[in-house]
């Protein structure tokens, strides 16, 4: 609303002025209007990198409590799978080579860096690394 009553405005009284400040075809008020547009994309454009960052860092915490969360489960599985076996439980036999290899520590730190090398070399799969 400001901007239309102010360029209504600036149209207005440089129509009816006698002697207008900035004639027709109101070169001045283009000027003006230019370099809002480049200030604007400007804090546009900082607030997007802003906002990238906050995501990155979102995600980063993310994969964080995602690796944590896969250490612990891989404990529990490990307990679960004790249990079970001391208990002679044999339901879970039929797939112990899957347990198994679900039963196997994960590498963390091999996980991050991995993460890292892609995040720093700009390719960014969208497929899970084996």
């Amino acid at each position: 609303m400001i901007h239309i009553v102010w360029f209504a405005g600036w149209v207005l009284v440089n129509v009816i002025a006698s002697k207008p400040v900035d004639p027709y075809p109101f070169t001045f008020l283009t000027f003006l209007v230019s370099l809002e547009a480049i200030f604007l994309t400007s804090f546009v454009l900082i607030s997007q990198k802003h906002l990238e960052r906050q995501s990155h860092r979102r995600a980063a915490l993310d994969l964080q409590i995602n690796l944590l969360a896969e250490q612990e489960m891989t404990t529990v599985l490990r307990a679960v799978s004790a249990i079970a076996a001391h208990l002679g439980i044999s339901d879970l036999r039929d797939s112990e080579e899957e347990l198994n290899e679900l039963a196997e520590s994960t590498d963390v730190i091999a996980i991050a860096k991995s993460v890292e090398a892609e995040d720093t070399s700009g390719t960014r799969s969208h497929k899970p690394s084996e």
